[in-house]
């Protein structure tokens, strides 16, 4: 992980800090056909993985991506090392 500071975690438009974070996921369905084209069994999740984090700003509703984070526990950790919460 790389290091982050404060303001990264401000909103750029107004200054003011998230109200909430939202962990971005890979997905898709996969299916089976048969060789007609038709579907041979029921669509299933293709579950992924987290690809990055995004901050929802309290004061304007603004949203972007927090640089080098990909999961929300990632969050805590930069809230930990800089000795802060979130409140």
């Amino acid at each position: 992980m790389t290091e982050h500071n404060q303001e990264e975690i401000k909103c750029k438009h107004c200054g003011e800090p998230p109200c909430e974070y939202r962990e971005v996921w890979s997905s898709g369905i996969s299916f089976g056909a048969d060789i007609l084209g038709k579907p041979s069994e029921e669509p299933y999740p293709n579950h992924g993985h987290p690809i990055h984090v995004l901050a929802l700003c309290r004061g304007c509703g603004y949203s972007w991506k927090l640089p080098g984070i990909t999961q929300i526990t990632d969050v805590r950790d930069i809230f930990d090392s800089l000795g802060e919460t979130n409140d």
